[in-house]
């Protein structure tokens, strides 16, 4: 007897991980009664609660960040392997563990080493994040390894599926020039606010351009991040620069914003693959973008969806003012993946096999 594949949306609504695996069951139509889900992060003492959701021998598809399945790494992986046994597993991983990650990097390598071993089918977002867990798994032995063409030995094997976005409207006529004519320009920056997500870079960036210049922030802080906020305003004060933090946006209103601001920009410290970088693509915008493992892939597949610069803080500042002053080079025709082929890509690599 083949069992319909169950859906585990695990976080707070608004978390992006969480929001991300919303929109591709919504793109899927699954029906309810296939879906659980728990608005808050899990862990060891919530593991029998969602066995207890999900049908014994139903296969399950979940997308994880360590910290949405438990305070620890290791917490994290005790709750997904118990939700592993016995049963077909998938995962779409998310936030994948690099040096960047500091002191933690370590123990995170184990985690997502140890999830990867425990499921029977393991989505990426990028071939950037598959060789990262690939590091992991080689960085942690186990009972099972990464073979150069991505399998799991013993296990399942990985797939690469691409960020998917919402559809975007048609960008307005004119492109760029609607944002220069309200007599101020935004650099800006999408997305939640934490370390390492690249917002000193750009407002650093912005030093010696004109007063009318300032650092547009589409989003607020990350959980346990306003600290982060506060430091960026008292930057921008002692630069004598703008800057204007939105906090939280409603999908109704974000793309309008994402239309007004003069100058898009990626340049994260730290990334996997990044919903707001798909996110400025999706909404016609060409954002000038720091150059990465990830940036490249995304540039390769999807060529002149970025403005690609040399990491370093000469090149984006120089980015940034070629942006300004060439409007029009911000806009794309919007390319981007929409939620429908992805998430049946991803639903399909999890199905159980009739």
């Amino acid at each position: 007897m083949t069992h319909a594949l169950h859906h585990l949306l695990v976080g707070p609504p608004r978390h992006g991980v969480t929001r991300y695996a919303q929109l591709l069951v919504t793109a899927l139509d699954v029906p309810d009664r296939q879906v659980v889900r728990i608005e808050r992060r899990v862990g060891r003492a919530d593991l029998p609660g969602l066995l207890a959701c999900l049908p014994a021998r139903a296969p399950v598809h979940t997308h994880v960040t360590d910290h949405l399945f438990g305070s620890t790494p290791e917490e994290a992986l005790d709750v997904l392997r118990g939700l592993a046994r016995g049963r077909r597993l998938g995962v779409t991983l998310h936030d994948l563990p690099q040096a960047s990650d500091g002191a933690p990097w370590a123990r995170r390598q184990a985690c997502y080493a140890g999830v990867a071993r425990a499921c029977s089918a393991v989505v990426v977002s990028s071939e950037h994040e598959r060789d990262l867990l690939r590091e992991a798994m080689t960085a942690v032995p186990g009972d099972g390894g990464l073979d150069p063409s991505g399998a799991i030995d013993g296990s399942g094997d990985v797939r690469v599926v691409p960020l998917a976005t919402a559809r975007q409207e048609t960008p307005p006529a004119g492109g760029g020039l609607r944002a220069v004519s309200t007599g101020r320009r935004d650099v800006a920056v999408l997305g939640f606010v934490y370390p390492g997500k690249g917002h000193g870079e750009v407002l650093d960036a912005l030093q010696g351009l004109p007063d009318d210049v300032g650092l547009r922030v589409l989003g607020g802080a990350s959980p346990g991040h306003d600290d982060v906020v506060r430091e960026l305003r008292r930057r921008g004060e002692l630069l004598q620069r703008r800057v204007h933090v939105d906090g939280w946006v409603d999908d109704a209103d974000l793309v309008a914003l994402m239309h007004q601001v003069a100058v898009p920009v990626f340049a994260p410290r730290h990334v996997s693959a990044s919903g707001s970088l798909a996110a400025w693509v999706a909404a016609g915008r060409r954002p000038v973008a720091t150059r990465s493992r990830y940036a490249v892939e995304v540039e390769d597949r999807d060529p002149g969806s970025l403005l690609l610069v040399h990491d370093d803080p000469q090149a984006l500042a120089r980015g940034v003012r070629a942006a300004l002053a060439d409007p029009g080079s911000t806009w794309t025709t919007g390319a981007g993946r929409t939620p429908d082929p992805v998430g049946a890509a991803e639903a399909t690599f999890t199905e159980p096999v009739a």
